[in-house]
């Protein structure tokens, strides 16, 4: 049975959907050439700047800046709503069945950075488009899993379903990005394409890492990392084109990428073996390992 809204949950939601649809109608206005106050304000502080950071000329300012933080918020709140209500697990797993989308985002702007992508791609993966990007992909692979986790199907066709569903997506993004990069480049994606190969059957590889999610985290978590997976062979073939002895600063950079994110992937695994047992002996109990609320 689904749950009922709150107040405060359905007033966040119409709110959101006033002010997409204001920022549509402005947006499709101008490009139109229909001049007007709504689309002159759409285009000097939302779209133009976004343009403009896309191709390294502009930047923030302090209305959009604003209205970011503000949207941002208020689609937590509507997200968790939504989750709420349609009974799916809100918990700690789910935050980190959507580790992978986190990443998968900061890796597009990586690509974008070295100007891979197409003009119209390279407007998506800049803040804010990134950001509606990353929730689009979400939404989409917690939709196939919410359909497969609410069917008549049996768990092993679960299961089965939620691999396939995960491959669907993850081949989607390979043929949208790797289609504008290829246009773009002029340099061998060939290490794209053999990490796209891996990131495909990457649901049957890292079956087992799953083993403590349900079908729609997933189906999340699978979709992510085989993105990351396409990202990332887009940025291993951008690397294995240039001389990485001419880059800025080299290689004190590449010290910094293993003091920022080497020591703490180290520590965070050094901490999952050293509470892994701990877990499992707390399972077997009945007890769920997570955090507590002081009350």
């Amino acid at each position: 049975m689904l749950e009922e809204w709150y107040d405060y949950e359905r007033l966040v939601i119409q709110a959101l959907a006033v002010i997409m649809t204001l920022f549509c109608i402005g947006a499709f206005l101008g490009s139109m050439d229909f001049s007007n106050p709504l689309s002159d304000f759409v285009y000097k502080y939302y779209l133009d700047p976004v343009i403009g950071e896309s191709t390294g000329d502009s930047g923030y300012n302090m209305v959009n800046t604003m209205t970011y933080g503000i949207v941002l918020a208020m689609f937590v709140v509507a997200m968790s709503g939504w989750l709420r209500h349609l009974g799916v697990d809100g918990s700690d797993r789910t935050l980190l069945a959507l580790l992978p989308f986190v990443l998968w985002a900061a890796l597009g702007e990586i690509v974008e950075d070295a100007e891979m992508f197409g003009g119209f791609f390279s407007a998506w993966f800049v803040s804010p488009g990134v950001h509606f990007q990353t929730a689009a992909w979400v939404i989409i692979a917690g939709w196939f899993g919410y359909s497969i986790h609410n069917s008549d199907s049996s768990d092993e066709e679960k299961a089965e379903k939620v691999k396939s569903a995960s491959m669907i997506i993850i081949f989607t993004q390979f043929v949208i990005y790797a289609n504008s990069i290829d246009g773009k480049v002029d340099f061998d994606i060939s290490l794209m394409l053999f990490f796209s190969l891996i990131a495909f059957f990457s649901p049957h590889i890292l079956e087992s890492s799953a083993d403590g999610f349900d079908n729609i985290q997933r189906t999340v978590y699978f979709s992510g990392i085989g993105g990351c997976l396409v990202l990332f062979g887009a940025i291993a073939s951008y690397l294995s084109s240039i001389d990485i002895t001419q880059i800025d600063n080299y290689p004190y950079n590449f010290v910094a990428v293993v003091v920022v994110i080497g020591f703490p992937v180290v520590l965070c695994w050094f901490m999952l073996e050293q509470g892994r047992e701990a877990a499992a002996e707390l399972e077997s109990q009945g007890i769920i390992a997570e955090f507590y609320r002081l009350e």
